[in-house]
């Protein structure tokens, strides 16, 4: 009589585009193979917080980094500023980095206590100020929301992508209190996006998705389930406590709750802000 097998297969994950291994599955390798460790990019998602070049994403897009560049902000593409981490929530999934790169304001203005000296740059940024707040209040279910991100660059193009939905619960998988489940779609390369209120103001930051589920059930027959945009993102909240662990108080802008605009003028207002993360990551490869 055959075993019988029920398997759930990441069925839970985090959303960042490139090259996905699972640990504990892989096979060993075929006698007389030499295993090499070579670069992998992957990027993510994240929004400016200060003129300064305080930058929340996602944990998990950074986490284990050998470098990290910032391209698209001030709508520019082909411009990308290096990044070090400042602070990390691994828990909670959030990580505050600081652009430190001689082309970035405020490196290139000399009153700035960030300037560095004879770093002229044929790019220089400046920014004004952040246009959005961030709303540590508990959004609704049923609230509109709209995430601005860069989903799976390498098929779709690095131009920034809209998605829009609702809040569909105030907890997350397994009932987890500090994210809200989402039906905006997002796709890998999303992770770390703002999640914003129909005001504009960021209610919460873009980091995981429910994935179809492989299983066996009781007949022995292969079921998959899909879920239609069962999606997660931090709450403000857990943001906000991040950024007062910060060494310096940082001014943000004030939560706006009247006057919502339509999506097209967000959208032309706030992607400057919002940037394409290009990290590299070691990874393994298998050469015979």
């Amino acid at each position: 009589m055959k075993n019988r097998i029920k398997a759930l297969i990441l069925c839970f994950v985090c959303i960042f585009s490139g090259t996905m291994m699972i640990t504990g599955c892989s096979p060993k390798p075929p006698k007389g193979s030499q295993v090499v460790i070579v670069d992998k990019e992957f990027t993510g998602t994240g929004f400016l917080i200060s003129r300064d070049g305080l930058f929340v994403t996602c944990y998990h897009v950074i986490e284990g980094a050998k470098s990290i560049y910032i391209n698209g902000l001030n709508s520019n593409l082909h411009l990308g500023y290096a990044a070090e981490v400042e602070l990390v929530d691994p828990q909670n999934d959030l990580a505050i980095l600081r652009i430190k790169d001689p082309g970035y304001w405020p490196y290139n203005e000399p009153e700035s206590p960030y300037w560095i000296a004879n770093a002229a740059s044929p790019f220089k940024t400046t920014f004004g100020a952040i246009p959005y707040a961030i709303n540590a209040s508990l959004a609704a279910e049923g609230e509109e929301c709209f995430t601005i991100g860069f989903p799976k660059v390498y098929y779709q193009g690095e131009d920034p992508k809209l998605t829009s939905g609702v809040i569909s619960s105030r907890t997350g998988f397994g009932r987890i209190a500090t994210v809200y489940q989402i039906s905006t779609p997002i796709q890998g390369g999303n992770s770390g996006g703002p999640l914003f209120d129909k005001f504009g103001n960021v209610i919460g930051i873009v980091n995981a998705q429910w994935n179809p589920k492989l299983m066996v059930d009781d007949y022995d027959r292969v079921v998959i389930d899909n879920f239609q945009n069962v999606n997660y993102a931090v709450k403000s909240s857990i943001l906000m406590s991040l950024i007062e662990s910060l060494p310096k108080k940082l001014a943000l802008p004030q939560v706006k709750t009247a006057s919502a605009k339509e999506m097209p003028q967000f959208f032309t207002q706030y992607r400057d802000f919002i940037g394409l993360v290009h990290v590299q990551k070691k990874g393994v490869k298998r050469v015979k």
